[in-house]
């Protein structure tokens, strides 16, 4: 575990640091020193937008299928930051837990 009592697993640093870091989609794990490991789809707010602008405007369907999270940009050290304030501020999901790794 790290300091922060939890690990975390990005998916974008798997590409190598082919990403962008404002505009991108990706999965997140995020193991509590319990043993709970949640799985979250997270995008950023810019995905958001442009998600939003094309699918409402160019479809003319006026759905979005959300994310588990949004957030501002895609990086370690923001991350883990939000994901501390979530566990402490008791926001994990349970309809993002996937299993106890215990």
């Amino acid at each position: 575990m790290s300091e922060l009592d939890f690990e975390l697993w990005l998916e974008f640093e798997e590409w190598n640091d082919e990403y962008n870091e404002v505009c991108e989609y990706f999965n997140m794990h995020v193991k509590l020193k319990n043993g709970n490991v949640y799985a979250l789809n997270v995008w950023t707010k810019k995905v958001l937008e442009d998600s939003l602008q094309e699918d409402f405007e160019q479809s003319g369907l006026k759905y979005l299928l959300l994310p588990d999270l949004v957030v501002d940009k895609a990086n370690r050290d923001y991350l883990e930051k939000v994901v501390f304030r979530l566990i402490s501020n008791e926001e994990m999901k349970e309809s993002w837990l996937i299993g106890d790794d215990s």
